[in-house]
């Protein structure tokens, strides 16, 4: 807000203010255009370091005999969590010896 004493101060004021809103968009444009390469370059490297878990996950919830054959099991199975848990007939409680050890 302009004071009494310092109207062609404010009247200056509000001309380059004014005149620098083509500035600000040339401003805004440089910026929208460095997030956008950096979201181009950043989305790719996040997918190819998510991919190895996803895989991961993916292969623990097939069934035994889809395992390394398809990406996306036809069925989802927990039997490995299972065989896990109960040690699969050889160990009991395999990871309660992991977590000795």
């Amino acid at each position: 807000m302009c004071k009494e004493g310092a109207r062609g101060l404010c009247q200056e004021w509000s001309r380059s203010s004014a005149d620098n809103t083509s500035g600000d968009s040339s401003i805004r444009l440089r910026r929208l255009r460095k997030h956008t390469v950096l979201y181009l370059i950043a989305i790719p490297i996040l997918l190819l370091m998510v991919l190895p878990y996803f895989y991961m996950l993916m292969q623990s919830l097939a069934p035994w005999d889809q395992v390394d054959k398809v990406l996306f099991p036809r069925a989802f199975t927990l039997r490995s969590y299972e065989w896990i848990w109960t040690g699969g007939g050889f160990v009991p409680q395999p990871w309660a010896a992991g977590l000795v050890q």
